[in-house]
């Protein structure tokens, strides 16, 4: 949980919360049977797919168009940088400060 909760930019609590809600997955213990428990972990499928039920929850106030306002959850090249499976390009921009730039094909 603490592991998954650093990639995800959310509290270990939180995350604790939303599985006994059954809002995302139940982290899988060593047992390989899904309950909470101290040595329990995610795998790299389930964070992924973790991701994209948290990057559709809003947050803030209802937008008029109705879009999902979610600046919390890191994007997917984010997560897999962070997870130590893609590569961040560093580019200068025109005011001279290095900007990563996120790419799968280096």
């Amino acid at each position: 949980m603490m592991k998954t909760s650093e990639l995800l930019n959310y509290h270990r609590k939180s995350l604790s919360r939303l599985a006994r809600l059954e809002i995302i997955p139940m982290p899988t213990p060593e047992s390989g049977i899904r309950a909470m428990g101290h040595y329990a972990y995610y795998s790299e499928d389930d964070v992924i797919e973790i991701r994209k039920i948290l990057a559709g929850i809003h947050h803030g106030n209802a937008r008029k168009d109705g879009l999902v306002t979610n600046n919390k959850i890191p994007t997917e090249q984010e997560l897999k940088h962070r997870m130590g499976d893609g590569q961040i390009l560093y580019l200068k921009n025109d005011e001279g400060k290095f900007v990563p730039v996120f790419s799968e094909t280096i």
